[in-house]
């Protein structure tokens, strides 16, 4: 299962579910990312899969028109950057991460982030993406590596996928939306009340 969440807001954004770890289950993934809305300075940050750049080169490019006859020059906008996080495990450990920029400036890219976790020592990670998943392996039993109670049917598997980012998305309140409210006391929040739900 490949997933996309907006950091900002914590939004589950969508995931697609594939036997294979391939090219085609990230452009599944990328094209529901892109359906979400307008593209406005996104920044995704993905773990080593190389799939996931050149998917994204692919399903972000928009048509460069220059007034000349024949298709236009498709080219990637830039406002859209793509950053690598890639952990090196010796002996199931991690002992080294390394932090790339695939596209986009390193200054932007740094902008970004630090904009979208609210924080100055903010770096390119993929730990909220990553607590996502453990996420829906806590909530829906066929996703654990290791179960008695599996799906037989890709169906089954997404059905249980909507319903747990349903309740991730709309009916959880989440302590990173915490809201000031009266007499300076801090109420709990959903996405939808927290002002950052948009239509996918």
């Amino acid at each position: 299962m490949a997933s996309a969440m907006e950091v900002r807001s914590r939004l589950w954004l969508g995931s697609v579910i594939s036997q294979n770890r391939d090219g085609q289950l990230i452009r599944g993934l990328l094209i529901r990312v892109r359906r979400c809305g307008p593209v406005e300075k996104i920044l995704l940050v993905t773990d080593g899969l190389a799939s996931y750049a050149s998917q994204a080169l692919k399903v972000f490019r928009k048509p460069l028109h220059s007034g000349k006859v024949g298709r236009p020059r498709l080219v990637l906008p830039a406002e859209v950057m793509v950053a690598r996080v890639i952990k090196c495990y010796r002996r199931r450990r991690v002992v080294e991460v390394l932090r790339r920029v695939v596209w986009g400036t390193e200054a932007e890219v740094i902008s970004r982030v630090i904009g979208t976790q609210r924080s100055i020592r903010a770096l390119i990670n993929t730990a909220y993406i990553e607590r996502l998943q453990a996420t829906f392996r806590a909530r829906l039993t066929p996703l654990v590596r290791k179960t008695r109670a599996g799906a037989h049917k890709q169906f089954t598997l997404e059905s249980g996928m909507w319903l747990v980012g349903g309740c991730y998305n709309f009916v959880r309140a989440h302590i990173a939306l915490l809201q000031r409210g009266v007499r300076q006391r801090w109420r709990q929040s959903s996405r939808i009340i927290a002002g950052q739900w948009k239509s996918c």
